[in-house]
């Protein structure tokens, strides 16, 4: 998970705001242990958006005791409440720990896809 401290003010206040970013996570006395963040994309098929789970930590110290599970469940739970009607989340197949960890939360797929990214360099405006 990257920093937050690298990017603006007004840059997170502008995510934030967005109908199409959420974040949740999981506080111990007042100490943010995890977070998970979701985008959602609107279809052109159907009126019902996905939501793509993008991010996801949980402090080292905090780490195989649930809390990643139930920051799944809740965002989950959030995205059913507000007609969501499905989400997604990649993991790299050499990720042997996080493909362990996604099959453990009980997805109704597993897909073997090929993921294509293109990086873009010079278009960043910072």
């Amino acid at each position: 998970m990257q920093e937050a401290g690298s990017l603006s003010y007004p840059y997170l206040e502008k995510l934030c705001e967005s109908k199409h970013f959420h974040a949740f996570f999981a506080q111990s006395d007042n100490l943010i242990i995890g977070g998970l963040t979701i985008y959602v994309l609107d279809q052109y098929y159907t009126e019902h958006p996905l939501a793509y789970i993008y991010d996801l930590a949980v402090r080292p110290q905090f780490q195989r005791k649930g809390i990643g599970k139930e920051l799944v469940t809740f965002a989950l739970n959030y995205c059913q409440r507000h007609n969501i009607r499905g989400a997604f989340v990649q993991a790299e197949l050499m990720d042997e720990d996080g493909v362990e960890f996604y099959r453990s939360t009980h997805p109704d797929q597993e897909l073997q896809v090929v993921q294509f990214y293109y990086d873009l360099k010079g278009s960043d405006n910072s």
